[in-house]
């Protein structure tokens, strides 16, 4: 075996997944890797078939549930039974079975890899002091924080406040996330945020530095931020990010979804697989609010940003996502010809009073989902439905397309005529053309 691979596997607990494995006494393990650990699938997947009367299934996708294996490999033997992640980038509860028990495997961080990180908070903090940073982590990288902490506490080097968040354990049966650090968790609700179930003392805006190892993908997090280090130990690359320049990218969005030209819009539902009826009846609430059009799309798709082209009439998008992973969707979609926005941006845009960005919007507006367009002015009503109806037979006209020729076929064939010849100065037909 290569060395590499070897250090690698190692750095996964995979002795604590065997004795997992024998509590629970599944027939059919699915066993979950993210993409940087593809390599690694067929070495530990070697180690767990020592197990006996166990079969182990390689999925390389998250995008739909362990429940829908035996659909797609044609096997009625192929249920599962239980399910271990290899990491873990998003903990939106929508991605996940709700009945099979899962175990989440996090990465063991190596020295070099400590060491990097304690050289990016040394050289980011050298010349500061007395300034509150928090240190996070995604799900992957949580095995960090505690080694790290400890790195911190010996070193001399910072005069700062160093906070480290704890992650919180969900109170679902079956749910058994195991970073493999014993104070890590804390026994409470871990959905007041729901993918990455974190517990904080301070409000973001209390901190001058979130220190993130991992990828942030929750984009209301790195807004809510003051500035944001996200650092990479397994690459060696290190980002700053300015929370406040990033909300003024999505504020700039909202004001130019807002313009009234903007008539026609798409709600695009993206790897939903539970019911969006509610969803759609508050998108076509808020439309209508609005004064907008709105035409809904659903997109399972990875290469969702080249398929807006495909609805040249539309003016707007707003994305509606299972989780708050949005921030790398907004960075490839900030650069699309009209404005791209999320749930709760539409909201704002359609006058709801809600807390974005650590800003109270719409302060004064007292609508909400439970008020009912028949409680409406008749007036008001109708010109809703007027501009309603217009804008449907403006659309329904643009939308018209009849091939090369129009009404091909009922008129006669013209002849074909014999063009001009000879050199361009003088045609040696060219009497007869004109």
């Amino acid at each position: 075996m290569n060395k590499t691979k070897t250090h690698e596997q190692q750095r996964f607990n995979i002795e604590h997944c065997i004795d997992w494995i024998n509590h629970i006494q599944p027939r059919n393990v699915c066993l979950y890797f993210l993409p940087k650990f593809y390599q690694y699938a067929n070495q530990i997947v070697k180690r767990l078939q020592d197990l006996p009367d166990i079969r182990f299934f390689i999925t390389v996708t998250c995008t739909t549930g362990p429940e829908t294996l035996p659909f797609r490999l044609q096997d009625a033997n192929s249920q599962i039974d239980a399910a271990i992640y290899f990491g873990c980038d998003c903990l939106c509860p929508e991605r996940y079975s709700k009945t099979l028990p899962m175990l989440f495997v996090s990465f063991i961080p190596s020295d070099d890899e400590l060491d990097y990180i304690i050289g990016c908070i040394d050289q980011e903090f050298r010349d500061s002091s007395n300034i509150n940073v928090l240190l996070m982590s995604d799900l992957t990288h949580s095995s960090f924080l505690t080694p790290l902490a400890n790195k911190i506490q010996k070193c001399d080097l910072f005069n700062n406040k160093i906070e480290i968040t704890k992650f919180v354990k969900p109170l679902q049966e079956n749910w058994y996330l195991e970073p493999n650090v014993s104070n890590l968790f804390d026994e409470t609700d871990a959905f007041s945020i729901v993918q990455y179930p974190y517990r904080f003392k301070n409000n973001f805006n209390y901190y001058e530095v979130v220190v993130f190892i991992g990828e942030c993908q929750d984009l209301e997090m790195i807004i809510s931020c003051r500035k944001m280090l996200m650092i990479d130990p397994m690459k060696e690359n290190l980002r700053t990010l300015d929370g406040a320049k990033e909300f003024r990218k999505r504020i700039s969005l909202i004001e130019k979804f807002k313009i009234v030209s903007n008539k026609s819009i798409g709600i695009v539902y993206k790897d939903f697989q539970s019911s969006i009826s509610s969803s759609l009846k508050n998108a076509k609430y808020l439309s209508k609010r609005a004064k907008k059009l709105p035409y809904f799309i659903s997109l399972n798709q990875s290469d969702f940003e080249s398929r807006l082209g495909n609805f040249t009439q539309l003016t707007g998008f707003v994305f509606i996502n299972v989780c708050r992973c949005e921030y790398q969707m907004a960075t490839e979609l900030a650069r699309y010809l009209y404005p791209v926005i999320f749930w709760k941006e539409f909201q704002i845009a359609c006058g709801l009073n809600l807390i974005y960005g650590g800003i109270e919007w719409n302060e004064n507006c007292d609508i909400t989902y439970d008020e009912d367009c028949e409680n409406e002015s008749e007036s008001n009503e109708s010109n809703l439905i007027i501009i309603e109806r217009n804008q449907q037979q403006k659309l329904c006209s643009n939308d018209s397309w009849y091939g090369l020729i129009v009404d091909a076929g009922s008129t006669e064939i013209e002849s074909i005529k014999q063009g001009r010849s000879g050199i361009a100065s003088n045609y040696d037909n060219e009497q007869e053309l004109f």
